[in-house]
Parts: C-alpha cells; structure tokens; sequence
C-alpha cells in the first residue's frame, strides 16, 4: 500500500511529464465554491483560450490540436484553488494572460486571483503538495473534449 506522500511524489512525476508551456494558479477567495464550480471554471476558461487561439471553430479539431492542461484542486473545504500545467502554441501565454487580465477570472471568481508564469520543472510538485489520495481532485482538459 502507497503512502500519501509516494502518491503525490508519482502524481507529481506523472504530471511533469505532460507539455506545459505555462503553470497558472487560480484561487476562488471564497470557501463556499463546489468542484462542479471548479470544473466549470476550468472548462469555460479553456473554451475561451481555444476560440481566442484557434477562431470560432475550435472545438471541430481533434484534441491533439487544441491547447491541452491538467489541474489539481487543493483545499476545497478552506481556500478553493488549484495549480495548471498548460500547453499553449506560441501566442496562446499572450491569450491567456490578455482573458485574465483583462477581467475573465474576476467576472468567473469576483474575490479571485490568478498568477500565470512560464513553466518551470519541479511546478508539479508544487501543485500535488497537498493532493489527496484520490483523483478527484485531479483535472484534465481532455475531461471536457468529446472523443475526437
């Protein structure tokens, strides 16, 4: 049986192995928000960046041509936030930081922050460093794109 701490480290490996041009981390400020108020977050937020990124027609292209992230979700009973890997083409970190700059997470998350920078190795570490032994907690861009 795998302790907590060898699950987060095998996590934490699976997860640096995934492309990610970009960590961001996205707090709610507000302890009353449900995962199904992450989830959607999440899915309205990568809905953005694809229409902003590749036009209007974006959800017809497979998903190996779409941006593609993963999220893990800490402390949804105390301070709702989680911490992304995303992979992004060459002006998607623009797009990205342009939609939340420019007021997305606020009208999303109204007490909410975020904090975008490129990805460095070792940022899933950080991330799972509270995960739980559960992979509830774990989200994939790939949970919102039909079988493409």
């Amino acid at each position: 049986m795998t302790t907590i701490a060898e699950y987060r480290t095998a996590v934490a490996a699976f997860l640096e192995r995934q492309p990610s041009t970009v960590s961001l981390s996205l707090a709610w400020n507000d302890p009353q928000v449900s995962m199904d108020c992450v989830r959607s977050a999440l899915s309205l937020i990568h809905q953005m960046v694809d229409r902003q990124i590749y036009g209007p027609r974006y959800a017809r292209r497979c998903r190996a041509d779409r941006s593609r992230f993963w999220a893990v979700v800490e402390l949804l009973d105390r301070h709702p936030h989680c911490h992304l890997g995303w992979q992004l083409p060459p002006d998607g970190p623009a797009v990205l930081d342009t939609l939340l700059s420019e007021g997305v997470w606020k009208d999303i998350a109204p007490a909410g922050s975020h904090d975008l920078k490129i990805y460095r190795p070792g940022w899933a570490g950080y991330a799972t460093k509270c995960l739980p032994k559960s992979t509830e907690n774990l989200i994939f861009s790939d949970d919102f794109l039909s079988n493409k």
